[in-house]
């Protein structure tokens, strides 16, 4: 599976996840330009796309993505 992932780094949210089977590349990577052009001008947000076996997997793999930073702290 690939991930689309809109990230508000200033308040640690998952702002958007968009999912594509892995033979739909070009249809992510056209959803990045146009999630990366809909953020430009704000610093703060990020788009990244990621490849995973599952969300499950992802969210082992990036967890900051999907958790708050108190959840990310030890404690």
């Amino acid at each position: 599976m690939i991930f689309l992932l809109t990230y508000d780094r200033s308040n640690g949210v998952l702002v958007k996840e968009l999912q594509f089977k892995d033979s739909e590349i070009e249809v992510a990577n056209e959803a990045r330009l146009e999630a990366e052009i809909a953020c430009a001008g704000n610093g703060q947000m990020e788009v990244v796309i990621l490849k995973a076996e599952s969300r499950e997997k992802l969210q082992e793999t990036h967890a900051r993505y999907f958790k708050t930073l108190k959840q990310l702290s030890p404690t």
